[in-house]
């Protein structure tokens, strides 16, 4: 995350508070999960699967802000990734 983002999601933290952007994560999820769903039963909602990825996308940024975990999730996120590519090489 770029300093920018950073300084605006402290921001936001500071602003709404831990309990509300932890409930704001909540409600960005069920979205996108909403869209997926609709798009699995035929709906053509792409622009809206983009754009609630995109608020997912944010508030889990706050999230590793929130827990101080940035560099640790950073670190797992590329081991898992390494271990997706692995089993893929064995596939």
């Amino acid at each position: 995350m770029n300093p920018v983002e950073m300084y605006i999601f402290e921001k936001a933290l500071a602003h709404y508070g831990p309990e509300e952007q932890i409930k704001m994560l909540y409600e960005e999820m069920a979205e996108l999960q909403l869209a997926v769903c609709k798009h699995g039963r035929g709906a053509d909602n792409l622009d809206n699967i983009a754009e609630e990825i995109a608020d997912v996308g944010i508030m889990l940024d706050q999230m590793r802000l929130l827990f101080n975990v940035e560099a640790r999730s950073r670190d797992i996120r590329d081991d898992k990734v390494a271990r997706l590519a692995e089993r893929m090489d064995n596939a």
